[in-house]
């Protein structure tokens, strides 16, 4: 399996066999990117903490080997001032455009890339661009854009060389709740375990993945079912379902859709009447625009 185990100091313990979705839940600084950074080998983990990929322990194989089976997608990704596909494949391992334009399919980028004039020859202005005299400015992606040409690099990655382990960090949440769904519904490969991350546990992703980690600071974390975790309202994957439901961060347009959806993996019904999911824990739970 490409993640045996995991303990990297923050106290979790998880294993994510190919297919298996995680789904590793936390506000700001509850130590979500020392987890992605640990399971990378770009922080070394502490406590004796070690990270087992397809058998082998991380510490004891080339970093380069390591990153080589990690494919990461990040919600900010650094930009080359460059072509769209120098920024998707830097170092020309592409057999053919057909490869990146896979990979940007995939990532609900495509379109995108097709409206522009210059299609995969389209500059892109560069994260540390600075305007000159002469110079091409580039096309400012937005931070929706931004967040899929990470993913479509990520992609490309799992396509070219194999990776096992696709990592999203944070990419749902710069995606709106219709990209989302889109996003959850592709199979982005059978040989693949995926972790992501994200400050607000939208049900799309909640009703996704197999295992939920919630990370809280200065709390152990909370492993385990996502289901059974929000079939608890004591839980705190629940209390944090609810905050987010409550600051309509997940709500959309699709307000009851989602609703319904929040319902359904909490084991309870959604009222679209009086805005609440009855049948939680014995409890009631008001959501976003509810009575």
């Amino acid at each position: 399996s490409p993640v045996e185990e995991e303990e990297v100091g923050l106290g979790v313990t998880f294993r994510a066999a190919e297919g298996t979705w995680v789904g590793v839940v936390g506000a700001a600084r509850s130590g979500k990117s020392c987890l992605v950074d640990a399971i990378t080998g770009t922080l070394q983990s502490r406590g004796g903490g070690t990270v087992w990929l397809d058998g082998e322990d991380c510490a004891k194989v080339p970093h380069a080997e390591v990153v080589s089976k990690v494919a990461v997608a990040e919600q900010r990704p650094f930009v080359f001032h460059a072509s769209l596909r120098f920024n998707i494949d830097p170092i020309g391992e592409a057999q053919g455009d057909w490869e990146i334009w896979a990979a940007l399919e995939q990532a609900l980028f495509a379109s995108t890339v097709k409206a522009c004039p210059g299609k995969l020859d389209t500059i892109l202005r560069g994260t540390a661009f600075r305007w000159l005299p002469g110079s091409t400015p580039g096309l400012r992606l937005t931070p929706r854009e931004r967040a899929l040409l990470g993913l479509a690099r990520a992609m490309f990655k799992v396509h070219v060389r194999r990776s096992r382990l696709l990592i999203l960090d944070g990419t749902l949440d710069a995606l709106s709740p219709a990209d989302r769904a889109r996003l959850l519904e592709r199979d982005l490969g059978r040989n693949l375990a995926v972790i992501l991350t994200t400050r607000h546990p939208a049900p799309a992703a909640l009703a996704k993945v197999d295992i939920a980690v919630t990370l809280t600071p200065h709390a152990p974390p909370e492993v385990g079912d996502p289901k059974t975790l929000m079939s608890d309202a004591g839980s705190r994957l629940f209390r944090l379902a609810a905050s987010s439901s409550h600051s309509h961060r997940w709500l959309g347009v699709e307000e009851d859709e989602q609703a319904e959806v929040f319902a359904a993996a909490a084991g309870g019904q959604y009222l679209p009447d009086v805005g609440a999911i009855v049948g939680v824990a014995g409890g009631v739970a008001e959501v976003a625009g509810g009575a």
